[in-house]
């Protein structure tokens, strides 16, 4: 990794930018998209390049109603009270699945959730466990009890190795089982007013392995994947309650992203403009901090190396309004995947996901990132 002060010296400007370093407001443009069922195998190879250089994005849309598709749209949930966005799981997990395997949370606790007050939805979700756990001295009564206790030490972390003085947005990561998940469904359904739902937990990068078996045997990959010639070297899960947001970053290989229930936009540059974006925010950054006297709170990082300091909320607020605002750089690149929607995102290319919907709304994806091999 080459010293983050030599290149925060010489990035290379936009070209959207004014002479007065101004941006101008976004003007996005949509990923090319093709029907499912319009796109043959060898149709795929020619769009994507075999992972050459001059690959772009493609948007493969849902094929039309009866034509196959994912599993996990039709098994993992049902939704009883007829809302797409309020579900529950649909069958009964083994309990040696569901309660004692341990899986990585990530939760951004905002303004509403960084306090005691009663009105806090993780402190009533927590308070909502505890009380559930007093019901009976079962595994699952067990397991309620350990969840409360991961929910309520969140609620008093204030700080971590990039977090600053001050009521802001904060990332947090923390081990529980999948029943956690089970259980914020579950008080979502019983919750009217989205405000008071639990939202922004997310099961994020979690590899397809470590779901129940009833679960991962549904998490096929997409055909496509398996009859070009490529190495799929990992996979991962993306199980949310709505607001979910995955900050700007590049992956070093193609990923194949497959949208399951709820619907996520993405935003994409290509490798150059990406690289110019990021070193620009991280100038500002910089210059941001030594004008507040704060400069020893800087994390340098290359374009191709992020850590949680990108979770954070000075550089996850930089780079959100670098993207998802009006400042964002003219033409950049966007999707709207919905249920049965695929997005194939070439090797470097810079991206940064939301989910789209009510607060607590489930949303979940998966994908695949892949190689391709000669022949």
């Amino acid at each position: 990794m080459r010293p983050a002060a030599a290149k925060l010296g010489c990035y290379i400007p936009l070209r959207q930018f004014s002479s007065s370093g101004a941006r101008h407001a976004a003007t996005t443009r949509r990923v090319y998209a093709v029907k499912g069922q319009q796109l043959t195998d060898a149709g795929f190879r020619a769009r994507v390049t075999g992972g050459s250089q001059s690959s772009i994005p493609l948007h493969i849309q849902r094929p039309e109603e009866g034509a196959p598709h994912m599993p996990p749209m039709d098994r993992w949930f049902t939704y009883p009270a007829g809302d797409p966005a309020a579900a529950d799981f649909s069958w009964q997990l083994r309990a040696a699945d569901i309660y004692t395997n341990h899986i990585n949370y990530e939760l951004v606790l905002d303004e509403t959730m960084q306090s005691s007050h009663p009105g806090n939805p993780l402190f009533q979700f927590a308070e909502w466990l505890s009380r559930r756990s007093e019901e009976g001295n079962s595994l699952r009564h067990l397991a309620l009890a350990h969840q409360a206790a991961d929910l309520r030490k969140v609620d008093l972390v204030r700080r971590t190795p990039f977090v600053e003085p001050g009521n802001k947005p904060y990332f947090h990561q923390f081990l529980s089982s999948l029943s956690l998940f089970s259980e914020a469904l579950k008080y979502n359904l019983k919750t009217r007013q989205p405000r008071d739902r639990v939202g922004q937990l997310y099961i994020a990068q979690t590899p397809l392995e470590m779901l129940p078996p009833e679960m991962h045997a549904d998490a096929h990959r997409p055909h496509l994947l398996d009859l070009l010639a490529i190495d799929v070297y990992n996979s991962s899960i993306w199980m949310g309650l709505q607001p979910t947001y995955t900050p700007f970053h590049n992956d070093p290989n193609d990923n194949l992203f497959c949208q399951v229930r709820g619907s996520k936009v993405v935003r994409l540059l290509p490798p150059e403009r990406g690289n110019a974006l990021f070193f620009q925010v991280k100038a500002e950054i910089a210059a941001q901090l030594k004008r507040e006297g704060r400069i020893s709170l800087f994390r340098p990082a290359s374009p191709g190396v992020r850590g949680e300091e990108m979770m954070q909320w000075r550089e996850r607020e930089a780079f959100h309004k670098a993207v998802w605002s009006e400042q964002a750089p003219v033409g950049i690149l966007e999707a709207r995947l919905n249920p049965g929607d695929m997005l194939f995102i070439p090797r470097k290319w810079w991206h940064s996901v939301q989910s789209v919907g009510t607060r607590g709304a489930l949303n979940v994806s998966m994908n695949w990132w892949f190689r391709w091999t000669q022949g």
